[in-house]
């Protein structure tokens, strides 16, 4: 009798997912593309035609073993998944559903919207998300969807609380990036979640409908309440409740802004976030209370019954997004270790990772995602590899390394992106993540616990102290390995096609060691080295650069010249913005490259960079004619267009924040009347001057 297979399994064969997985991220990728170029008609009628031919083709020659009928086959079947993959992101795309509000802006009078999350504070304003649930047209009103952003100004603003009920009016604007060098793409980020508009009120512009109270709420969110008050009843230290709150329950309101950096440096940030490794706690802790299930028979029994307390745990924390896609990989990875006779953990992934991407095809880009299954990925292929790196006689030293060997093969894979995405490599990563671990798993069962056993005060109470003493000596020991790392290894970068090189060269290395293929690590070392031909052009790159940047910032105006590997300051704030610092020069600097930061000693009004002449003007001039190019006005005392038409001629006016929203309004509408070029910072984005510079798409 035939034995099956006659040859060694190829990868592809053994986790078969792949074939599926590889064209559903194809069809996703290849949408906002192809959007502008199909139809839904269109492509419904193409794949249908395609997946016709491709099961003919199948079924026709099916006997006939020829390369050409094998080979149309495997194109129709995948180019057929392809566009269904397609069809798929058309559907999930809000702008295509008829009922969406953002197709009745021009004709609304108003709108009604319900406000679904608790307000968050912001220095100015209160930031409510909200579901538009009517336009208003007359007397009228017509039911419509859709999420959006308000932002209701603070001097005159009302008492606004999750599950109100407002109307608001038609002053919606296109949600649009600053424009700054490699800022954060914050509105692609936004329209994979369906949200593409915000406005921008104060409070007597706002009509409360009705208010809301605790039981209008859905039954997750009153219990997600229910669970934050029982934390702040019985954790009396801030730092340690706005830590338990973060972790437990993803509410970070209460964060302690210098821990957040501490922990980020430390490369441990993401314990603050619910994600896969909270959800994948519980599931271990089922699986280890029901260790005493020896027989194979019954090991189904392990992963079924992780599946109430992983939900358990996603309504506590109110069921946001990141928890309940975590807990759909875990339960399909369960059910389907429940269901295998031979466990194939890659394959069951790919496999978890197509349903989730066909409930949400947006979730492929959200970094969670991508950080949970190179994680859990990288734990599959190199955790046996790394365990048997030694082998302790003692039993916990035995379950400490195994600790370990967990932490550094999902560092394998996990590292590129964390790089990519955060910019750093922590050095102590081995020692933070198993602490981290640890006491995320201390807290996320002790808090847990906490909230089940509330009602019974003393030993609520004895939990509740206990975990503010590991809380706090937890800090200290981060505190101290983040005295490790050097700065360097938090300014570091990768772009696109480098992260893919360092993929493609760990799965070179990879096959080298675990199938000693000579040609893999032959190949490994090619990319490698073209890896470092890429580092090498980067740099030189950044040497030759020369820019000047007039930025997009929320305060005052922000202007930097930079040369090279140096940055000088020409004109800033007196007191330095935290988040401007954080948010708008610390990714331009890393991505620039910039090693030297310095402020300009004297007060230049002229800059000559690139052939171009800039004059930065900050008080009025008059009776003289001045040659520039370019002229970026950083005051507004005693300035008019005409004067500027007459000492500078043709010259294209940059409009800094330092001009007010109004005022740059007026000036643009005298400018263009007097046959100037215009570039209104807060409109327009970052003003950017360079003949060499380095920058590319936002991630």
């Amino acid at each position: 009798m035939k034995q099956w297979p006659l040859h060694k399994a190829h990868f592809w064969e053994t986790t078969p997912f792949i074939r599926l997985l590889l064209p559903l991220i194809a069809g996703i990728v290849v949408y906002p593309i192809a959007d502008k170029l199909l139809n839904y008609s269109g492509v419904l009628g193409i794949t249908s035609f395609i997946l016709s031919a491709a099961v003919y083709t199948t079924l026709s020659f099916a006997r006939q073993n020829k390369p050409i009928v094998k080979y149309t086959g495997f194109v129709f079947m995948h180019l057929s998944l392809i566009l269904a993959s397609w069809l798929l992101r058309y559907y999930q795309d809000i702008r295509n559903d008829r009922f969406w509000f953002g197709h009745n802006i021009s004709n609304a009078d108003g709108y009604v919207a319900t406000i679904t999350e608790v307000p968050a504070e912001k220095e100015r304003s209160w930031k409510l998300e909200v579901n538009v649930t009517h336009t208003i047209h007359g007397n009228k009103t017509v039911p419509v969807t859709g999420k959006a952003f308000v932002y209701v100004y603070k001097f005159n603003a009302p008492a606004l609380h999750e599950g109100d009920i407002i109307i608001i009016p038609n002053k919606w604007q296109p949600i649009t990036n600053s424009g700054n060098p490699f800022e954060f793409d914050y509105a692609t980020y936004l329209s994979r979640n369906n949200i593409y508009y915000r406005q921008f009120i104060s409070g007597d512009e706002l009509t409360i409908h009705s208010y809301t109270n605790e039981h209008d709420l859905n039954w997750i969110r009153r219990i997600h309440h229910w669970s934050a008050r029982q934390l702040e009843w019985y954790i009396t230290d801030r730092q340690t409740l706005g830590l338990l709150k973060a972790i437990l329950l993803g509410d970070k309101e209460e964060l302690d802004n210098n821990l957040t950096e501490v922990y980020a440096g430390t490369g441990i940030v993401h314990i603050m976030a619910i994600s896969g490794a909270h959800i994948a706690i519980f599931f271990l802790l089922a699986v280890l209370l029901l260790s005493w299930m020896k027989h194979k028979k019954y090991y189904w029994v392990k992963y079924i019954a992780a599946l109430p307390l992983i939900w358990l745990y996603v309504v506590v924390a109110g069921a946001p997004t990141s928890a309940v896609r975590a807990a759909i990989m875990f339960s399909l990875l369960g059910i389907g270790f429940a269901l295998q006779k031979y466990r194939n953990g890659v394959n069951q992934l790919l496999a978890t990772a197509f349903v989730v991407l066909c409930i949400n095809p947006y979730w492929l880009y959200d970094v969670g995602f991508q950080l949970s299954f190179t994680a859990v990925l990288s734990i599959f292929l190199f955790y046996k590899h790394a365990y048997r790196w030694y082998s302790p006689a003692n039993k916990a030293l035995r379950t400490i390394w195994a600790a370990i060997a967990v932490s550094i093969s999902a560092e394998i894979l996990v590292a590129p992106l964390v790089i990519y995405y955060f910019h750093l490599f922590p050095l102590q990563f081995i020692v933070a993540n198993v602490l981290a671990y640890l006491f995320m798993s201390v807290t996320l069962i002790g808090g847990m616990l906490l909230i089940v056993i509330s009602l019974f005060y003393p030993v609520a109470h004895f939990i509740a102290s206990l975990l503010t003493v590991i809380t706090t000596w937890f800090n200290h020991a981060i505190y101290l390995l983040q005295q490790i790392n050097f700065d360097s290894f938090h300014r570091l970068t990768l772009s696109t096609s480098q992260i893919i090189l360092v993929y493609l060269t760990i799965a070179g290395i990879a096959v080298y060691f675990i199938k000693k293929q000579t040609k893999a690590l032959l190949l490994s070392l090619t990319l490698c080295s073209l890896f470092l031909l890429s580092s090498c052009m980067v740099e030189w790159q950044s040497l030759k650069q020369n820019i000047f940047v007039v930025y997009n910032t929320s305060k005052a105006a922000q202007i930097e010249l930079i040369t090279g590997t140096t940055c000088t300051t020409l004109v800033s704030p007196e007191i330095a913005d935290p988040a401007t610092e954080e948010y708008v020069l610390r990714p331009a600097h890393i991505n620039m490259h910039i090693r030297d930061t310095m402020k300009a000693k004297n007060s230049y009004n002229f800059i000559n960079t690139n052939g171009e002449i800039i004059f930065i003007l900050n008080q009025p001039i008059q009776d003289t004619t001045i040659q520039a190019d370019y002229v970026v006005i950083t005051g507004t005392k005693g300035i008019n267009m005409a004067d500027i038409k007459q000492v500078f001629g043709d010259a294209q006016i940059i409009f800094s924040t330092a001009v007010s929203r109004n005022k740059a309004e007026v000036w643009t509408r005298d400018a263009n009347t007097s046959g100037l070029s215009v570039h209104n910072i807060r409109s327009e984005g970052a003003f950017v001057l360079s003949d060499h510079l380095l920058l590319q798409p936002t991630k």
